[in-house]
């Protein structure tokens, strides 16, 4: 009633706690955000009027015998991320 979106700021919450426990009971658990809702929804049996906030695929990890090379090398790979000054900003906003 205060106009506060609660669910939406607790799921992010309850994801990260997820991924978390997942880790330490040895699964992967990676959050997908590309997902079609409708389809999902159908699926599922889930009502219309549900809001689905995220997808959560959880397992173990597999061979990786079946990953391709493309695969195999993001995998293995070395992690390219965005320099902070492109997600950061002090003081003032900058983007």
């Amino acid at each position: 009633g205060d106009g506060r979106d609660y669910a939406e700021f607790d799921t992010g919450m309850s994801v990260f706690s997820l991924l978390v426990q997942a880790e330490k009971e040895g699964l992967l658990a990676h959050p997908i955000a590309g997902y079609d809702q409708e389809l999902l929804k159908k699926e599922f049996g889930i009502p219309e009027d549900i809001k689905l906030l995220t997808l959560i695929v959880v397992g173990y990890k597999g061979s990786e015998e079946a990953l391709s090379e493309k695969q195999l090398e993001s995998e293995h790979g070395p992690r390219v991320r965005n320099p902070k000054e492109k997600w950061l900003s002090e003081e003032v906003w900058k983007f």
